[in-house]
């Protein structure tokens, strides 16, 4: 039965488990719901083989486990899912120098992987690459967004549509504390929304929200006096 109570990583191994590529992901889909080999491979965008192997690390460190089996198209399947619906890292147990550290070690890989499928989205839709670049600018509603374009003005035949919602936003908000958790839940709830859809095409998405700092206010300065 899954804990509803948050499981408590202690050991570096496993810590470093987590932050391999994709093994989070499939960790994600048992997670949220009960599922095979199969089904995780095509919800992350795996190989069967690659996720076999993703899972089988996960059952060995129990943090999924077994619920039952089931026969399909003659065969036996095994079902997963995780043994809790949340998973919590203290900072003193990974090997980072600090919690900052160790956000970037478990984040990077992540942005690294939405630039890379961007990036492979577009070598697979744009035959010259060479003539398009970074476009910044103003989004339509006050926030700055960047995407890949044809140089303005170019003759460049333009990618299908999926290449086009490849783009990435940054907004400035001015919010209360309340206001931004209502946002948060608004737009969970839009995400969940979509995910229950089924198309051609596999997106990956991500965002966001923190509050800004106010900058460091600087040390004022002293008169210099030239000795007489």
């Amino acid at each position: 039965m899954t804990s509803t109570s948050a499981q408590v990583v202690r050991d570096s191994r496993v810590v470093r488990l987590l932050l391999g590529e994709f093994t989070l992901d499939c960790l994600d889909v048992l997670m949220r719901q009960d599922a095979t080999v199969g089904e995780v491979a095509q919800r992350v965008g795996l190989s069967v083989g690659s996720a076999h192997y993703r899972v089988r690390q996960l059952l060995s460190h129990d943090l999924i486990e077994v619920t039952r089996e089931e026969r399909r198209a003659g065969r036996t399947l095994k079902i997963y899912r995780a043994r809790a619906r949340q998973y919590f890292i203290p900072f003193g147990v990974t090997d980072s120098e600090d919690a900052e550290s160790f956000w970037w070690s478990f984040t990077q890989p992540l942005y690294e992987q939405f630039v890379r499928a961007m990036m492979r989205n577009f070598r697979h839709h744009v035959p010259d690459m060479d003539a398009w670049g970074l476009l910044i600018g103003p989004d339509a509603v006050g926030g700055l967004e960047l995407r890949c374009s044809p140089a303005p003005g170019g003759a460049v035949r333009k990618p299908s549509t999926t290449t086009a919602l490849s783009t990435l936003n940054w907004e400035s908000l001015s919010l209360s504390h309340a206001q931004a958790q209502s946002m948060m839940s608004e737009v969970r709830a839009v995400v969940e929304r979509y995910r229950a859809l089924s198309g051609p095409h596999a997106y990956l998405w991500q965002a966001g929200l923190t509050v800004e700092p106010p900058a460091p206010e600087k040390a004022p300065q002293t008169e210099r006096r030239t000795p007489s």
